[in-house]
């Protein structure tokens, strides 16, 4: 890789993280305006389960991707590892785990907190998981291009969606004159 290459990466690398910086003190700001303390501890545990809930069930695979990706093995064969063994794992686990937290944990507090909105986590288990085998692939395959850009769409794909859902919202609760 040559020097001009190396400084242009350095650059776009940097000028993303600052990016995202900007974008998440954005969201956070929002938050606080928006939500209730209440809400917002709610918001904060549906964005953490699925980071949580796909470490625990992808056991290392992108470590494992990763690793191939340096060794320059063909990224189709890597991405359907991701996506079989990763989201599909996942995702079935993370049925599992609501069922059987529905069935026979109803009075815990994260169960009534969360109620239905649980099974949000069936998309959002797999959808982290891939994220994540992702951003491994690429950073480990040398495209920093595409490692950048997905992690912008980490930063502002919450943001949206948070603010998709707001505007849905009020608009529900909106009665005309």
């Amino acid at each position: 890789m040559s020097r001009n290459t190396y400084l242009k990466n350095l650059a776009v690398s940097m000028g993303t993280k600052l990016a995202m910086i900007a974008v998440r003190l954005l969201r956070n700001v929002l938050l606080a305006r928006i939500l209730g303390p209440s809400e917002r501890g709610l918001f904060a545990l549906l964005s953490t389960l699925p980071e949580l809930i796909s470490a625990a069930t992808s056991g290392g695979l992108n470590s494992a991707v990763g690793f191939q990706a340096a060794q320059h093995r063909p990224m189709g064969l890597l991405l359907s590892q991701v996506l079989v063994y990763g989201c599909l794992l996942a995702g079935l686990l993370t049925v599992v785990v609501v069922a059987l937290t529905r069935e026979f944990g109803s009075e815990l507090d994260i169960t009534l907190q969360l109620g239905l909105l649980a099974w949000l986590l069936l998309l959002a288990v797999p959808l982290t998981v891939l994220k994540s085998g992702l951003l491994t692939l690429h950073n480990a395959s040398g495209n920093v291009m595409a490692f950048n850009v997905l992690r912008l769409i980490e930063s502002v794909a919450p943001l949206l969606l948070f603010l998709a859902l707001f505007w849905m919202g009020k608009t529900r609760h909106w009665k005309p004159r």
